[in-house]
């Protein structure tokens, strides 16, 4: 399956997504432009947010539009869907679609508390071996906590990018491959 590069690979940003998430959604979106232009240079993922005058205003489902949605959910677990659409006969993928539920922002708050707390604890146990632990003061704690739940929320739509980009999980363990098997 792949796309046709001879058009963008339009992605809107629907209005599930708000405003302050629309920068970092769209950075984990176009990480995948640089590898995109060196397998192929005209392809490219261009992003639209509702806030662009590129902006059609559409229904989710709505098979001539690729889009991202941010979904609510009343489960006490995070997940993220990429799913594509594509034509059997020739392979071309016509439509992707991501979905992200809103438990993700969740998730890495509290890992980034359990990390803050890890530091805490190796720095009182260092203390007697003079080992520099940094610790965060509480003035730019949580200017580190917003860049850590940022960059988290990428790193789940760059993973689910690639699947609409037609990638699959490989299921086997690449930690124990090999770089250069990979």
């Amino acid at each position: 399956t792949r796309w046709n590069c001879n058009n963008y690979i339009n992605i809107y940003i629907d209005k599930s997504i708000p405003v302050e998430w629309i920068p970092t959604f769209k950075i984990g979106l176009t990480k995948w432009n640089q590898a995109l232009y060196s397998a192929d240079s005209r392809c490219n993922i261009n992003v639209i947010s509702y806030l662009d005058k590129e902006w059609r205003s559409f229904k989710n489902g709505d098979i001539k539009y690729s889009s991202i949605s941010l979904a609510p959910s009343s489960m006490d677990r995070t997940y993220a869907v990429g799913h594509f659409d594509f034509n059997w006969k020739t392979g071309e993928i016509y439509r992707g679609n991501i979905m992200v539920s809103g438990n993700w922002i969740d998730y890495w708050n509290k890992q980034f508390d359990f990390l803050v707390k890890l530091l805490e604890v190796n720095k009182a146990k260092n203390i007697c071996n003079n080992t520099n632990i940094t610790t965060f003061d509480k003035e730019n704690i949580n200017y580190y906590k917003d860049k850590f739940i940022k960059k988290g929320m990428q790193s789940i739509v760059v993973h689910e990018m690639g699947h609409i980009l037609g990638l699959r999980h490989n299921f086997k363990a690449s930690s124990l491959v090999k770089y250069d098997d990979l």
